[in-house]
């Protein structure tokens, strides 16, 4: 049955972030990605969804919240809903939970500006990942389907599925598609070893260049020497499938025999060969292959300049570097571009059986496929990670919780090495001189869960670290990151591989499906390690646990003061409380704050022109 789901323009990211769409009630109470969502005019009712038979739109000029009106149009079992008939005579259904947009969708719009004015703003979301597949399913209506007396739906009081138990599943769901999702980033970006290393020089290059430049007229030679050093490291690795020398006869009709003659003379003392390479730099005009790029950077960094006007100098380097890591980004890109994904390439947890399990891919090794697969299951179940902050504050407790895990799912591990390497971990916690190596075990699932530890404040930035560790399966890091934070917030630009390509998007639907289609919601997840964390007994040298309470999220001393303000006065102007500190540059700073940290006790709403910050009354805070 084919259904148009209105919903407002304001929520396209939070409906393209996740490829589901939900009542506006949910996305403030299931605790990932946007919190924030807005009713439309032809569903104002928060607790459920309306689905039409024919597509209608009012005709006022904006909707609630300042948005537009949008029609999803797809397809559902109609077995399962009720058609009911409103008194102006609109059929309808009563959708009560999350519907995801796995099968064929359409946009619906009402105007071309309003269709570009909802994309454009889709462009600043780093996690709209899906928006592109949105662009290409979105048209303009053509027939009249305008309204003048809005339908007036019968809806029921309350709705069974708005309840603690539905949104724990959403987050395991949001989990379970983090591991799908990141073990298909993770094969789809997979590249040489020799790519992994230049990537990585690029970055520690473009790191000693800053320095370098910004001492510009002071000591800076060992900032200069780094840099070129670095420069030899990338250029000796691309001099193995491209030596200079075919790099010039590339750009010119010169042979080899020709070019080995250049060698030999000189003009002025200076040999030919090198003003030839000067002549062939000197052409702005043209796309130089990659080594004699380089070359004109060593070239730059070794030139002179003026102490009057050392922004030219600047600009000079910095342009041939651009140049450089644009060039090489593009064929890293091409390079990743003749992956395609397979479902036999991903990690796909399902139920058997009612039992959650995770399928693993063949060229993972046996340790390897063991303790990835005990991790994920830990971290899918646990429900107490809230962001990455909570988890850095609870680090130790999160680690001792997860050798107890593994001492109960990996036969041998509490007598073995990787037990005593966790422990060696968990000192380093307490004390930068512990001496704890992440290289000094052979564990590749362990060493991620080190750098996981010690720098997973950043998603980017713990992908490198990895890389830099030289762990040969990223399939192991991208899936980790994925069952701990969930599919919604990984970012889009580790995605456009996935999402750019027809059968690779297929593909990753089809995982989504499938996993979906075997899910069982289960009181035993919610239980099993969501509840207690586990700290350290002292009396004892072994990683033991017992229970504590659970850890309350902080919330910023700013976040105390707005809610010492509302508790005195209970509504307040964002204009208002933005005057209380130099941190907030806008309104929209405000709200993030109270969103983030105290979007339980306070909420945000528009009147008119106004924003105000309320504080929630007693029946308003969901239980």
């Amino acid at each position: 049955m084919k259904v148009y789901i209105p919903f407002n323009s304001n929520d396209f990211n939070s409906v393209f972030t996740t490829l589901s769409i939900s009542p506006v009630s949910y996305y403030p109470n299931r605790k990932y990605s946007f919190k924030r969502a807005s009713a439309t005019f032809l569903n104002e009712n928060e607790n459920f969804l309306i689905g039409y038979e024919k597509p209608i739109f009012h005709n006022r000029e904006i909707d609630k919240d300042y948005g537009f009106p949008i029609l999803l149009e797809t397809s559902i079992d109609n077995n399962n809903f009720e058609i009911i008939k409103d008194k102006t005579g609109v059929n309808y259904i009563i959708i009560d939970k999350t519907i995801f947009l796995f099968n064929d969708f359409k946009l619906i719009f009402r105007r071309e500006q309003e269709l570009n004015e909802t994309l454009a703003k889709s462009l600043k979301s780093i996690e709209t990942k899906y928006a592109k597949i949105a662009k290409e399913n979105s048209v303009v209506i053509k027939e009249d389907c305008f309204v003048m007396d809005l339908p007036n739906p019968n809806l029921p009081s309350k709705n069974k599925e708005l309840n603690s138990n539905t949104f724990l599943n959403e987050r395991i769901i949001n989990r379970i598609f983090g591991v799908i999702l990141g073990s298909s980033i993770a094969f789809s970006n997979k590249t040489s070893k020799e790519w992994q290393e230049i990537s990585l020089l690029l970055k520690s290059l473009n790191n000693n260049l800053s320095l370098f430049l910004n001492k510009i007229g002071e000591e800076n030679d060992f900032e200069k020497k780094k840099s070129l050093d670095i420069i030899d490291e990338i250029y000796s690795l691309y001099e193995s499938t491209e030596t200079l020398d075919e790099a010039i006869m590339l750009e010119s009709t010169i042979t080899s025999d020709v070019l080995n003659s250049f060698k030999k003379f000189e003009i002025f003392k200076t040999s030919v060969y090198e003003l030839l390479i000067e002549g062939i730099l000197s052409k702005s005009k043209i796309d130089l292959p990659i080594l004699l790029k380089i070359e004109k950077l060593k070239r730059a960094i070794d030139s002179k300049y003026s102490s009057k006007y050392p922004s030219n100098y600047i600009k000079k380097v910095t342009d041939v570097f651009n140049d450089i890591k644009f060039t090489i980004g593009k064929q890293i890109t091409l390079s990743r571009k003749i992956n395609k994904l397979n479902l036999d390439d991903l990690i796909i947890p399902e139920f058997k059986n009612d039992v959650l399990t995770i399928k693993t891919p063949e060229f993972l090794n046996s340790t390897d496929k063991e303790y990835l697969t005990s991790t994920l299951l830990y971290f899918i179940k646990a429900d107490n990670i809230e962001n990455i902050e909570y988890f850095f504050i609870n680090r130790k407790e999160l680690l001792i919780d997860i050798a107890r895990h593994f001492k109960t799912s990996i036969k041998g591990f509490d007598k073995s090495a990787d037990r005593t390497y966790l422990l060696e971990l968990l000192k380093s916690f307490d004390s930068l001189r512990s001496g704890f190596k992440i290289s000094s075990t052979n564990n590749e699932v362990l060493k991620s869960i080190a750098i996981l530890f010690t720098s997973g404040r950043d998603f980017l930035k713990f992908v490198e670290n990895n890389e830099k560790e030289e762990i040969l399966n990223p399939i192991i890091y991208y899936s980790l990151w994925g069952s701990i934070y969930g599919a919604a917030i990984l970012p889009k630009t580790t995605t456009e591989l996935i999402t750019d390509d027809r059968n690779n998007l297929k593909t990753l639907i089809t995982a989504f499906e499938s996993t979906l289609n075997t899910y069982v919601p289960s009181k035993e997840l919610s239980s099993e390690g969501a509840e207690t964390f586990l700290k350290s007994d002292k009396t004892e040298e072994n990683i033991a646990s017992e229970p504590s309470d659970v850890y309350s999220k902080p919330i910023s001393v700013l976040a105390s003061k707005i809610l010492e303000i509302l508790k005195e006065k209970k509504k307040v102007k964002l204009a208002d409380i933005k005057s209380i500190s130099k941190k907030f540059k806008t309104n929209s700073d405000v709200e993030n704050l109270i969103t983030n940290e105290i979007g339980e006790t306070v909420r945000v709403t528009k009147e008119g022109r106004t924003m105000y910050a309320i504080l929630k009354e007693k029946n308003e805070l969901f239980k």
